[in-house]
């Protein structure tokens, strides 16, 4: 008993020490804009009751904006901003910043306080980050260039952190060398002695945390006389240009002769030697050409008169013909080998039909006693087949 009552006369007399309250935060945070920022608070000890929480925030111009105030939110940021817990902080007392804009970008002061307890200040700042698409200035816009002039273009980056400037032709990145050159801080580029391969789109990019972005393109409008080529298709010779401005007059001249304007700028090879062609392309800037030897690729058939038949035709007839003269000589062969084996005499006679046909020859060959018949030769082949051939005729038959 008398230890108890020692130890509560003792705390009567000697206050019970509380730890304080530390509080602490990142002193800089960055991003990006339109992104959620959440911004840290923290305190110690964690289970520290009672305590207040205040969110102020101050520009360039120390206007002072008071965030939250006693844990609560104020009614012109609730759509915006809340704190990080709202009912057991827990140690924790950030502030969350939906869609953090350009101008949330300030100093932040966080304060927690405890009854008879004041924490000291703490400052953060918010480091709000973007990029926004660049522009592009040139001196060639406004003007037209010609072969060896020189350009400088300027590109003007807007972004935080400041961007890295890259420069794009056609949206190929640019290699920098002695003919194209950067200033310090790559926002200018300087082309010195343009040539017609830069007749091109220039444009720049802007790279930051943030994001890249291009600028829009200008063009650079170089002109120059037409650079010719010829291309050869068969019998067909195409003159082909780049010109700028565009070339309105494109002639060909064959050997020695004349130059012929060409509408379409295609010639026709239509002799079977090769010759020597030209091309001429004519624009504002000058004349260009290109010259070659070309040989016809293949020789055009001359026109020859109809006969009124096809090849084939004819030649069917002269093979009928042929054949049908064939058929009539084999005919003819055969009707005299019958001729001459008696296919066609008369059946054999008997001795006394044999004998009776000479009485009435010899009969026959007497004179007549007119005298009419007398010295008349009836024919000892009376009786017998003849055969004529005209092989004429027959020919001439079988044209028709």
């Amino acid at each position: 008993m008398r230890v108890i009552l020692y130890l509560y006369i003792i705390s009567i007399f000697i206050p019970v020490v509380v730890q304080s309250l530390e509080v602490t935060t990142d002193g800089k945070e960055e991003f990006a804009e339109g992104s959620e920022a959440l911004l840290t608070c923290k305190y110690t000890p964690t289970d520290a009751l009672g305590v207040d929480i205040t969110w102020t925030r101050a520009n360039a111009s120390d206007n002072i904006q008071n965030l939250v105030v006693r844990n609560i939110v104020q009614d012109e940021y609730k759509a915006r901003m809340e704190l990080e817990v709202s009912s057991n902080f827990q140690g924790k007392a950030g502030l969350r910043i939906f869609k953090v804009r350009r101008e949330d970008a300030m100093f932040y002061y966080c304060d927690i306080f405890r009854e008879n307890d004041n924490s000291p200040t703490k400052v953060t700042t918010l480091d709000v980050q973007w990029n926004y698409k660049p522009k592009i200035t040139s001196d060639a816009s406004k003007q037209t260039l010609q072969v060896g002039d020189n350009v400088t273009a300027t590109c003007i980056p807007n972004g935080h952190p400041t961007p890295v400037v890259s420069w794009l032709m056609d949206n190929q990145t640019i290699q920098i060398d002695e003919r194209f050159t950067i200033n310090e801080n790559t926002s200018s580029l300087h082309i010195a002695g343009v040539t017609r391969e830069d007749h091109a789109l220039l444009s720049c990019s802007t790279q930051n945390a943030v994001n890249v972005l291009t600028s829009d393109q200008i063009e650079l409008d170089i002109q120059y006389e037409p650079k010719v080529y010829l291309n050869q298709s068969d019998n067909f010779i195409q003159c082909v240009s780049q010109a700028n401005p565009v070339a309105y007059l494109t002639e060909f001249q064959i050997d020695d002769a004349e130059p012929e304007k060409s509408s379409n700028g295609v010639y026709e090879l239509t002799g079977s030697e090769c010759v020597n062609i030209t091309c001429f392309v004519t624009n504002t800037m000058g004349i260009g050409n290109a010259s070659d030897i070309v040989c016809p690729f293949y020789i055009p058939p001359t026109y020859q008169p109809s006969t009124g038949l096809g090849g084939g035709a004819i030649a069917g007839i002269v093979i009928g013909c042929l054949v049908l003269v064939g058929a009539v000589v084999i005919l003819v062969l055969i009707l005299l080998v019958q001729h001459k084996s008696g296919t066609y005499e008369e059946p054999k006679k008997s001795k006394w039909e044999f004998a009776q046909d000479n009485d009435d020859m010899y009969e026959n060959q007497k004179p007549s006693s007119t005298g009419a018949g007398a010295g008349t030769d009836t024919g000892s082949d009376a009786g017998k087949t003849t055969i004529k051939l005209n092989t004429e005729e027959i020919f001439y038959c079988c044209i028709c």
